[in-house]
């Protein structure tokens, strides 16, 4: 590709290292960018420590992004010349500059030796502003121009100055979950059974969320561990609504597992949950239609309404074999 000659400089310095490109994952930092800031604009107010962290990494998330748009990634700098570098590019002002070294200071030489000294609601209001202001509006082109790129690559369309980033519509959520030791089996990898609650839990959030109202666990099936999944990593899961019934959803999520160090991600878990809408009561309530716009949207949803006939033909099946069991064996 074509990238700035900046990032083709810092190539040859060995700073930064020429990466081919991973799908999805500049919308994957996004997304979690996004993230950060809805957190750390709720905790503003009240948790100035919290948001200020949030809005850090959300600020660093974004960071990643464009460094993974130009097919680039940190080797011996790090964090510290790849803020520096997208900064400039992004063309913060000189306070908000100021203020991103700070915070990657107080991160690097504070957080992990001694308790983070206190953050005032002002600097707190800071980053989170710093943060909002440089998310992106859009999405980089699908296709790369063979003439040179900007130096930025994303921009805020003028017409929505003040618009928030990617909002995920209602039928779709991300998490991230970092892999502690306390995660981990006998064989050091993280534990299925972790992997499996964390499932459900986002089924859960994902599926209310889309509902409005709260949700039982109906059934799960295709869980499919690809790969293993390691303690120090970084876990998205990333749910949608796939089908409505009356009262019924299927959740699928896909996992993806990054490797910090690497920046590596890999597709380690696919599942598909069925889930459904209760009032006060525990009883059934009615969901509103989905109402797939996108192509991926529409064979999504084709998909899961054969996934939906295969389980009604299995149940079919289990149930003949309750009235009148097989013959046995012969011996």
């Amino acid at each position: 590709m074509t990238r700035p000659v900046e990032y083709d400089n810092l190539i040859k310095t060995k700073a930064f290292e020429a990466v081919r490109p991973t799908p999805g994952a500049v919308q994957s930092y996004l997304s979690n960018a996004q993230d950060y800031l809805d957190a750390a604009k709720a905790l503003a107010s009240t948790k100035p420590l919290q948001s200020f962290t949030l809005a850090y990494e959300g600020y660093f998330a974004i960071v990643q992004a464009v460094l993974e748009f130009h097919e680039v990634r940190t080797k011996d700098a790090g964090r510290n010349l790849a803020i520096q570098r997208v900064s400039h590019d992004l063309k913060l002002t000189p306070g908000e500059f100021l203020a991103v070294v700070k915070a990657h200071d107080r991160r690097n030489n504070t957080s992990y030796v001694s308790p983070f000294p206190p953050v005032s609601k002002a600097e707190a209001a800071l980053m989170v502003t710093i943060l909002e202001t440089h998310l992106p509006a859009g999405r980089p082109p699908a296709h790369r121009s063979p003439k040179p790129l900007p130096l930025t690559p994303f921009s805020r369309p003028p017409s929505h100055p003040g618009a928030p980033f990617m909002e995920l519509p209602n039928h779709q959520l991300t998490m991230t979950v970092l892999m502690t030791p306390d995660m981990a089996n006998f064989s050091g990898n993280v534990h299925g059974g972790t992997v499996l609650k964390f499932l459900d839990q986002v089924a859960y959030a994902c599926a209310s969320r889309y509902a409005g109202r709260y949700v039982v666990t109906l059934s799960v099936d295709q869980v499919m561990f690809l790969q293993p999944i390691h303690v120090g990593e970084l876990v998205t899961f990333l749910a949608s609504v796939n089908h409505t019934g009356t009262s019924s959803m299927e959740v699928g999520i896909k996992v993806m597992a990054e490797n910090i160090r690497s920046r590596e991600l890999r597709h380690a878990n696919s599942c598909f949950f069925t889930m459904v809408a209760v009032d006060e009561a525990g009883r059934p309530v009615a969901v509103k239609p989905l109402q797939p716009a996108t192509p991926d949207e529409i064979r999504r949803q084709a998909a899961a309404q054969v996934r939906k006939q295969l389980r009604q033909e299995l149940k079919a099946r289990h149930d003949a074999l309750r009235v009148s069991p097989p013959p046995s064996a012969a011996p």
